[in-house]
């Protein structure tokens, strides 16, 4: 390829830029299901990930009879590579795999199932590093491959690991390739008060390409859906969470479609512990294998478990009910979080975590609440007062009222209407709206 391809000679790249809950993992599938349509091997595909979970899931809704690309993390990538060369070094240093590969591949060595590749997919694209970006740059001047990147640069969220989502939104600075660009924006998981409260939240900082500024909400739900819960302690907002935890599995609420999601680890023993006083289990997820992504421990929660992570590793997960905990000032933006990178960062942090939730989200907080969501506490608590409004507003029933007269004496048969003073207390909606909100405690 020459230094300056022309148009027709370029490899094409498309950028799938997808929001939270648009489908980003059916376009990615559909996407290679489209190749192997067109006559590319499945054997010839590289589906690259950063979880065996989701390497597991892309494999199973693929269904190619048989023959499947291969799908794995990076780091995977690199240990096949060098297992093929015979250049793996043991013990395996997981830090060094990438580094290693590249070394082979610019050294000119030949891996003959790699160069029969003809199409790079690559999963969480914002997640990338410099080193796994070398490498892909690699494998594309090798192979020539077509490449796609499917991400979203608001959900970047790993700077700590040297990722950025610069490599998502400027590809055409990376790969020789023409770019396409597709943007998913609607949102099929958050009610739409939960993705408006997201979208307030980063959509005034985040860059002119990200889908957070036009993400929009599917669904039509209309009861309250943001809380707030502030005390003094972590102990007391502890208490308070699992109240409404309590409250929540009482009224037949799965325990594991319930998540508590906390800044760091630290915070995780309190709540432990108040789950423990009143006997509600709780499942924390396993860390992972780089290489192979094998989870120590069980890699899903019991049925029976309520779960509790922290905000980066809830990524990629969704939860009918979720808690924020700890969003005051020091934990959110974190204390270590000085430079104005770092806190855009932080910000990001906090809108995963809120695009986590499908039905009702808690913003809960044992101090100065963070400077992330006092607005959002205004805008939210003068939206669901709103929204009352019009769930509490009179609704016109019949009376008996005389009917006016016509102009020939007889009464009109069109009823005259007055107001009720309260909805229809057997309202499935409004009844389990009280309930969700405090007029129905468990003891």
């Amino acid at each position: 390829m020459s230094a300056n391809p022309s148009a027709a000679e370029q490899p094409k790249l498309r950028r799938v830029c997808a929001g939270p809950g648009s489908g980003k993992t059916r376009q990615l599938i559909e996407e290679i299901r489209d190749r192997v349509k067109t006559g590319i091997a499945p054997e010839t595909i590289l589906a690259l990930t950063f979880t065996t979970r989701a390497a597991k899931e892309m494999r199973e809704r693929i269904g190619t009879s048989g023959r499947v690309p291969w799908m794995g993390t990076i780091h995977a990538l690199a240990y096949r590579i060098l297992n093929t060369l015979g250049a793996l070094k043991k013990p395996v240093n997981v830090a060094t795999l990438i580094p290693d590969a590249i070394v082979q591949l610019r050294a000119g060595a030949e891996v003959p199932w790699l160069l029969k590749v003809q199409y790079i997919a690559v999963d969480e694209a914002q997640d990338l590093d410099g080193s796994q970006v070398e490498m892909l740059q690699l494998l594309v001047e090798m192979t020539k491959a077509e490449v796609l990147l499917v991400g979203d640069p608001d959900q970047s969220i790993f700077g700590f690991r040297h990722a950025s989502a610069e490599y998502l939104l400027h590809p055409e600075l990376i790969f020789p390739h023409q770019v396409e660009t597709v943007t998913l924006a609607t949102n099929h998981r958050s009610a739409p008060a939960i993705v408006a409260a997201a979208r307030a939240l980063l959509s005034p900082s985040a860059d002119p390409q990200s889908p957070c500024h036009t993400l929009t909400a599917v669904r039509t739900d209309t009861h309250p859906t943001i809380r707030w819960i502030r005390e003094e302690s972590p102990e007391a907002e502890a208490a308070r969470i699992i109240e409404e935890v309590r409250t929540l599995i009482a009224l037949g609420m799965a325990p594991n479609q319930i998540a508590i999601l906390v800044r760091i680890r630290a915070q995780i023993p309190v709540l432990q512990a108040e789950a423990a006083r009143w006997k509600i289990p709780v499942y924390t997820p396993p860390t992972r294998d780089k290489i192979e992504g094998e989870a120590e421990g069980p890699d899903t929660a019991p049925t029976t478990s309520i779960q509790v992570m922290t905000m980066h590793q809830s990524k990629g997960n969704e939860f009918d009910i979720v808690f924020i905990a700890g969003v005051q000032e020091g934990m959110m933006p974190y204390k270590l979080a000085r430079t104005p990178k770092q806190q855009q960062e932080e910000l990001r942090v906090l809108y995963v975590a809120v695009t986590r939730a499908k039905l009702l989200l808690w913003f809960c907080c044992h101090g100065a609440p963070s400077r992330f969501i006092v607005p959002l506490e205004r805008a939210a608590l003068a939206a669901q007062a709103a929204s009352l409004a019009i769930a509490m507003a009179p609704t016109p029933v019949p009376t008996t009222a005389p009917a006016p007269l016509m102009t020939d004496g007889r009464r009109a048969t069109v009823p005259v209407f007055r107001p009720i003073d309260k909805p229809n207390p057997n309202g499935g909606l409004w009844t389990r709206i009280k309930r969700l909100f405090g007029q129905q405690r468990v003891q």
